[in-house]
Formats: structure tokens, C-alpha cells, sequence
């Protein structure tokens, strides 16, 4: 019997483990199996002076030095670093260009007044290296706002060190929604650094400001507003123009399908390459620094702007992302998130004795690099089956999907994803459409009867549900309530060519 711990309340975390039948340890107890730890948890269980030694089958959701790509200043100067090689190398530098110019304070002070003199009227954006969700975050477009951290008058003022916070170029041509800035929450499960082997997950969000935005540079601008230019939901739920139906968030299965209507399709093909272009290069840019323990598996919340040339640029790496529900919508989602994440990190051949619940269609995809004869701890696994060229074996292939959400002509032994090599030993999954899954429901949407006011339909396909509403208006039932509805894909669809893989 698996055995799960953990030191925080979530309900989307500990839901998807009661769901799997397994056990809760004791608190104290240290005969788990799998531990979904804080990060000060999970520091302190890798400290020299914690005399733990884990053992074989235990796995933990945090690497010993995660902080190298989480916390701001090491990620920059570890993407700075890897720029550098790659200069050496003669790597095209252009590729690499997606972090905002960016200086450590206090220590690059120097170097920061001297680049913020060459364009005097630019705004930057001040964040705290060890902070989350918008503490401490302003803008700035006077070297006066930023006096303290000044050499030889910060250690003066203070009592102790000052705080060490970064200063990057702030994104001033945001792609706008309406009006409104946002910027993109991705979720990324990572389970090797050697060899990289990173997954990114389908599912994930857009995050809203509150009010229109206006330049910061325009004579109009209040850069002190923080429902204006930050888009951290627990700044934005504070304003007045909060929306506590939607949360300030959009599905990213929305936001592609609103790109593709106004940018065209071959933009957003090249929108979403981008995308998994960035996430593989700053995982890229951490790999050798990372200590790579086998007992550890990562869920990384990636946060990224889109300027109005979509192009996306790294903000931050978040350890711990937020599970924190702001809408039934959202909790379905994140708990979809783990679902996966855990799949991933707890294959049948993990515990091969331990019973299996029918699993729901994957929503993670993999972008995978991996070296020649690197080994893999999901080898075998349902998720991780193999071809050997995205474009030669895929091409003018498209999938089918029956009721119960198997894929014809997968070649994964369940049938419930298609994954397929790409370039650079990089793997790619096509997932299956979305469903709609409802408990204590009927197959059959004829089986709806007059008279019925709640209408539950089981693995239903986009198809069938408009049928079975078709029938139910036929009946003259007009007021027809879905139970605990799963979120929808609108990327999805029925017959999505193989080597088109939506995000």
C-alpha cells in the first residue's frame, strides 16, 4: 500500500491521492512513499545535518537545490551564465534572448545606472529575489526611487543586509486582452535534469489585471498602480474590479483559439514553439548546476509575458505554485495538473503492487532532451511510448477518439496518448480531446427522458454532447444543468492532425 505525506492543506493535492486508495503517513512518521513537501520542508530534508537518508522507493516533489532556477537572482545568473557558453560556442545568441535585461541589486548597481542612462525615459520593474506572489514589487523610471541600494549608503541605513532584488526592463508593449495586460501561468513537471527530461502540461492559464492598461512611459501612466501593470492574482482579487465568477483568468485553450481567429494559425504554431523554446532553454541554462537526485520529481509554475509581436518572455520559475482555488474551474484545472503531475512521477512499474484507477486522457506534454544511452524512469510507462521522427511517421495521421477517450492507432499500450519524437531527442505528446466526465451518469444521451432537469452524461464526446442537448430540446426540457462539468479544451478537437500539437 502506497503510502502519501504532506505539510500543507490543498485540496486539489490531497484529493488526487485519496483518489489513487493510498494511505496517509503519519505526521511525525517517516514510512512514506511519496511527500508533497513545502520547499523550507524539503530544504531542510536535504541539509548535511538532517541525518536523513531516503530510501529506495521514497520520492519527494522538490530537487535539493531547486532555488537555482526559482529564486530570481540565481536564475539569472544562471541563464546569463549559459548565455556566455553559448557565445563561446557560437550559438545563434538571438534564440537565447528571452529574459528581460536584468541587474542584481546591490551588486550590479553600477552596471544598472550605467545601462539606465542610455534611454533615460524606459521604465524598469524592482521584484525581491526571495519573495512570491507580488510582495514587494514596484516600477521605477528614476534612479532617485532606488537610492538605497546605492553603494555605500544601503549598508548605512539599514540595520542588517539589505534585501537583494532584481531590476529588469519592464515589458512596456504588453499584448493586450481587451485592453488589459496579462500574463501566462505554464506548468512544467520535471523528473531528471541528467538527462532532461521536462514535461509541459497542456493545461494552464492567462492572468488579468484589473483595470486597462496604459504605457508606462505615456504622460497619462500611474506606474504606482498595481492593478495596471501586475498580474498576481493576490494583488488583483484586492481591487474593486475584481471578478470572483472568472477569477481574472482565461483558459489557455481560449487564448490559442483567440490567437489563431486574430493572428492566424502558422503564428500561433510559431507562438507556441517559442513557448517550449523558452522553458527548454532556462531548464537548459540550470542543468548543471542542479544537484539530479533520483528520489526527486518538480512541478515548476512558469510565468510569461507575451509582447505584442508575441513574443514570450521569461518573468519567473515559481517552486511552489499556487493550488489555490479561485473558481470551481480553477480547481478542476489544477487538480487535473497534479492528476498528471503524479502520473508522471508515480508510473505502474513505481509500485507495481499498488491498485490502479482507470486514468483520465493525459493533458501533459513532453519536451524532452536526453543524451545518448540516458536512462529513464518512465521507461515502459503508458506516457511514455516512442517514435522515431515527429514529421516521417506522423504525417497525414489523425486521431480518433471513441467514448471512453481511447486513441485509435496510439501507440501507447492504454491507447490514451500519442507521443512522438521530435528533433534533438525531443518527445512530444498529442493529447486526447477533452471529455466531458460527470460521476453517476448515464452513457447514452438518448437515455435523456422527459421530465429531467439535470442532465448527466458520462465520457462524452464534444459530438455526442450536442446531440444529447439537440435530443433534450426535442423533449422540451429547456433548463438542463451539467453536474461537476471537467473543463473543456477548445484546442481540441476530433480530428486534429498528428503532427499539430495545440498547446
Amino acid at each position: 500500500m502506497v503510502k502519501w505525506k504532506t505539510d500543507f492543506e490543498s485540496f486539489v493535492v490531497n484529493s488526487n491521492f485519496e483518489r489513487r486508495g493510498w494511505t496517509r503517513a503519519r505526521e511525525d512518521g517517516e514510512d512514506w512513499d511519496i511527500y508533497w513537501a513545502n520547499i523550507n520542508n524539503a530544504r531542510a530534508l536535504f541539509a548535511p545535518d538532517s541525518n536523513v537518508r531516503l530510501e529506495a522507493n521514497q520520492i519527494i516533489n522538490h530537487f535539493p537545490n531547486h532555488y537555482e532556477i526559482t529564486r530570481k537572482d540565481l536564475l539569472v545568473k544562471n541563464v546569463k551564465r549559459h548565455l556566455r557558453q553559448a557565445r563561446k560556442g557560437g550559438s545563434d545568441l538571438q534564440a537565447l534572448d528571452f529574459l528581460p535585461t536584468t541587474y542584481i541589486l546591490p551588486q550590479d548597481y553600477s552596471l544598472f545606472v550605467e545601462e539606465f542612462r542610455k534611454q533615460e525615459s524606459a521604465t524598469w520593474i524592482m521584484k525581491p529575489s526571495g519573495r512570491a506572489q507580488g510582495q514587494g514589487i514596484f516600477l521605477i523610471n528614476k534612479l532617485s526611487q532606488i537610492r538605497k541600494w546605492a553603494p555605500g549608503q544601503w549598508q548605512s541605513m539599514l540595520k542588517g543586509p539589505i534585501e537583494t532584488y532584481v531590476v529588469s526592463r519592464y515589458i512596456d508593449n504588453p499584448l493586450l486582452i481587451g485592453g488589459k495586460k496579462f500574463d501566462l501561468r505554464l506548468y512544467v513537471v520535471v523528473l531528471s535534469y541528467k538527462p532532461l527530461k521536462a514535461y509541459l502540461c497542456k493545461l494552464g492559464f492567462a492572468r488579468f489585471c484589473n483595470i486597462k492598461y496604459t504605457a508606462a512611459n505615456s504622460a497619462e501612466a500611474d506606474i504606482s498602480n498595481p492593478y495596471v501593470h501586475l498580474t498576481n492574482v493576490s494583488i488583483q482579487r484586492r481591487g474593486e474590479e475584481y471578478n470572483e465568477s472568472h477569477g481574472n483568468k482565461w483558459p489557455l485553450s481560449c487564448l490559442i483559439a483567440w490567437l489563431q481567429g486574430t493572428r492566424g494559425e502558422e503564428a500561433v504554431q510559431q507562438f507556441s514553439a517559442d513557448l517550449r523554446h523558452v522553458i527548454l532553454e532556462s531548464l537548459k541554462a540550470c542543468q548543471n548546476i542542479m544537484i539530479n537526485d533520483r528520489h526527486c520529481f518538480e512541478m515548476y509554475g512558469y510565468d510569461i509575458i507575451v509582447d505584442e509581436a508575441l513574443k514570450p518572455w521569461l518573468i519567473e520559475v515559481n517552486a511552489s505554485p499556487s493550488l489555490t482555488s479561485t473558481t470551481p474551474a480553477d480547481r478542476l484545472l489544477k487538480a487535473r495538473v497534479i492528476h498528471d503531475t503524479l502520473r508522471l512521477a508515480t508510473p505502474p512499474e513505481w509500485d507495481p503492487h499498488s491498485p490502479l484507477l482507470p486514468q483520465d486522457p493525459v493533458s501533459c506534454r513532453t519536451q524532452q532532451a536526453e543524451k545518448p544511452g540516458g536512462s529513464s524512469r518512465n521507461a515502459g510507462s503508458p506516457v511514455m511510448s516512442r517514435a522515431s521522427s515527429l514529421r516521417s511517421q506522423t504525417s497525414g495521421r489523425s486521431l480518433r477518439v471513441d467514448k471512453r477517450g481511447s486513441t485509435a492507432g496510439s501507440s501507447s499500450p492504454q491507447g490514451k496518448a500519442a507521443m512522438y519524437a521530435g528533433p534533438n531527442a525531443a518527445q512530444i505528446s498529442q493529447p486526447a480531446p477533452a471529455l466531458l466526465r460527470l460521476p453517476q451518469c448515464v452513457k447514452d444521451p438518448k437515455m435523456i427522458s422527459p421530465g429531467d432537469t439535470v442532465c448527466k452524461l458520462q465520457w462524452v464526446s464534444l459530438r455526442d454532447f450536442s446531440a444529447g442537448k439537440a435530443h433534450a430540446g426535442r423533449l422540451g426540457i429547456a433548463n438542463i444543468t451539467l453536474v461537476d462539468v471537467q473543463p473543456l479544451e477548445a484546442g481540441d478537437c476530433l480530428d486534429a492532425p498528428a503532427d499539430r500539437v495545440p498547446l
